[in-house]
């Protein structure tokens, strides 16, 4: 009953206040540095123990929720986290610059600290109040397994004592270490940390604990616990290189190949690399499809990309798995010891860093850089506090006004999304919406511009007899939910809002996958009297099929093209074709990015009508937007 009931929270409490101090620690080292490296790293630590401490607070609190006692102390928890969170980012968002030359001031966060340790105490203290209250309500038959359990520890206790010394020497030989090491040596392992490891016989338990924590069984190669037991050990006054190998989409490959062929081409795959690089010092298996070659010398200029290249080479040629000839693509990343990093420590995620990089780059392999480690620490930055954008209202929406090139007057606008961070200032949407989509927050942000935009159009044309539509952009993944239609429908309903007041605004990614399911929902909303408008026409998949096959009324053609207008002659004529097809095909043209007057002189020699950009109006504030716009378009009908 205490373990089902409490140990969740308790082990969730005690585990928060670890990491917390760990948290601390890492502040005060950070403040006192001044290596740039050391700096670096630990900025990324402090960012990603402040998002697990987040989350895993989230999470306690969902699990709470049934406990109305229990779960309001978590939320004054969760509530001094977040002020330490405030406090915190001042500290971590400052640049390393400024970092060396002026010290930094901790009394804010080490208050926030404290308030966070009052509420932890007060948390744990209901934690006791419950246990004790459980204590008191045991069942008779549950105080009688307790007392078999300690009657029978004793008896074991008593057992090993009248055996004596001998038996205990036994015991000690059959587990290569005392007793009360193994768990110690159990624990370090798995956290990564370095053991030395006393000499015990090969049939102890201890050295059976060796294989089975440090050694891969499909390749017999050291694991990624095993490398990190090898690597304090290697000498580190000599130069070294480090090479990751990736293998791209090994988890498919072994799913189609099955368990045997796969352990067979990995043999095969090692065995390769073991003749070309007879001479690396470790050569370990770190993940599922990545392996670590460390050489005890540094690769110079050409002679460096010439061994590179001869090993992808050769490792990528195809390999006899049964009856199959199999072909495996190989990434590789390269860090150089001691000019990339003096902490043999890392040589494993500068490596991995630098591979991840390598599938991008034409050649497949790419060399470890400091400032791909400043883009995982912006990108880790900018994903935890896009978690808190919503919630602390520093989302907005602006409009861009849409201007008929014949009549010059503003006839509809697209609604922007712009990011006010409090420290940053705007951050592009370029930088924030891929790592939405990628990490699902889109589905949320989404959500929240598809609702204030709905209330922004009801706003602009609740008291207008000429509606000035607003494009809202929907990203692929919302489209892709069964809900929707509903969503949308309902929030219409919300704020009374007319269909004709909005256009959803979709790229041509959406209509790439589950074309069905998203065909059936664009009618659906077509049907109530939504105009669809397909984005960026013209940069992606493009397809005639989709102008016919999906309910479109609006096409949209990319800055891109129009950006070298007239100038560039093909594509001046590619766009001149464009808005000739969409005028056979009865739909919409408008034309992004407009800003110079050739430009539009250009369009006003076609059917284009609608043109957006900087030549008549950048983005602005809804307020804005009232006051330039709505009072110029007021005045000219009266």
């Amino acid at each position: 009953m205490i373990t089902k009931e409490l140990q969740p929270d308790v082990n969730a409490l005690n585990e928060f206040n670890t990491t917390l101090l760990s948290l601390m620690n890492d502040v005060k080292e950070y403040a006192s540095s001044s290596n740039i490296e050391t700096s670096q790293r630990l900025v990324t630590e402090i960012t990603i123990k402040e998002k697990n401490i987040g989350d895993a607070l989230n999470q306690l609190a969902i699990q709470q929720a049934a406990d109305p006692e229990r779960h309001a102390k978590i939320i004054l928890l969760t509530e001094a986290y977040q002020h330490l969170s405030i406090a915190l980012k001042p500290l971590i968002a400052s640049s390393l610059a400024q970092h060396s030359k002026a010290p930094l001031n901790l009394m804010p966060f080490y208050e926030a600290v404290h308030d966070v340790q009052r509420a932890l105490h007060t948390a744990q203290q209901l934690n006791a109040q419950k246990t004790a209250s459980i204590f008191n309500d045991l069942e008779h038959t549950e105080l009688t397994i307790v007392g078999i359990y300690l009657f029978s520890m004793l008896m074991l206790s008593a057992l090993l004592v009248f055996a004596g010394l001998k038996t205990y020497r036994k015991i000690i030989h059959l587990l290569g270490v005392e007793p009360r090491e193994i768990f110690y040596i159990v624990n370090t392992l798995l956290d990564g940390r370095y053991v030395n490891f006393q000499t015990a016989s090969p049939d102890s338990l201890l050295s059976s604990l060796k294989r089975v924590f440090l050694m891969d069984k499909e390749t017999t190669l050291p694991n990624r616990l095993g490398t990190l037991q090898i690597l304090p050990s290697l000498n580190k006054n000599n130069d070294a290189t480090g090479m990751m190998l990736k293998i791209h989409g090994f988890d498919n490959l072994s799913e189609y190949l099955g368990p045997q062929d796969t352990k067979r081409l990995l043999r095969l795959f090692v065995e390769r690399v073991k003749t070309i690089q007879p001479q690396a010092v470790l050569f370990s298996r770190v993940s599922n499809s990545s392996f670590l070659i460390v050489n005890a010398y540094r690769l110079i200029s050409d002679e460096r990309t010439h061994e590179i290249e001869a090993l992808l080479q050769r490792v990528q040629e195809p390999y006899d798995v049964g009856i199959r000839k199999i072909k495996i693509k190989v990434f590789m990343g390269v860090v150089k010891y001691p000019e990339d990093t003096s902490d043999f420590r890392l040589l494993i995620k500068y490596a991995n860093t630098a591979a991840a990089k390598a599938e991008k780059a034409p050649n497949q392999y790419a060399f470890f850089e400091a400032a791909y480690i400043k883009e995982i620490q912006e990108h880790i930055e900018t994903e935890t506090d896009l978690s808190h954008a919503i919630d602390d209202d520093q989302l907005e929406l602006y409009l861009q006004p849409q201007v008929d090139i014949h009549t010059e007057k503003v006839v509809a606008a697209e609604v922007l999304l712009r990011w006010k961070h409090p420290l940053k200032g705007f951050i592009s949407p370029d930088k924030f919406i891929p790592i939405a989509e990628k990490n699902g927050q889109i589905l949320h942000i989404g959500d929240w511009v598809l609702e204030h935009a709905i209330a922004m159009a009801v706003d602009i044309n609740q008291h207008r007899t000429e509606a000035i539509p607003l494009s809202i952009n929907i990203s692929s993944h919302q489209i892709m939910m069964e809900t929707f239609v509903d969503s949308v429908c309902d929030k219409l309903n919300k704020y009374a809002c007319m269909p004709n007041w909005i256009k959803l605004e979709i790229t041509e990614s959406a209509l790439l996958d589950n074309s069905e399911s998203v065909l059936r929902r664009l009618f659906q909303i077509a049907s109530y009297g939504i105009s669809i408008s397909l984005d960026d026409f013209g940069t992606g998949y493009s397809s005639l099929s989709y102008l016919t096959r999906y309910p479109i009324s609006q096409i949209k053609i990319d800055r891109t093209f129009m950006s070298d207008i007239p100038l560039h002659l093909d594509n001046t004529e590619l766009v001149r074709a464009i808005i000739k097809l969409a005028e056979i095909l009865h739909f919409d043209v408008v034309a992004e990015g407009i800003e110079t007057a050739d430009q539009l002189l250009f369009l006003r020699s076609t059917s284009c009508a609608l043109v957006q950009g900087y030549y008549y109006f950048k983005p602005m504030p809804i307020e804005s937007f009232k006051d330039k716009i709505l009072s110029n378009l007021e005045a000219l009908s009266s």
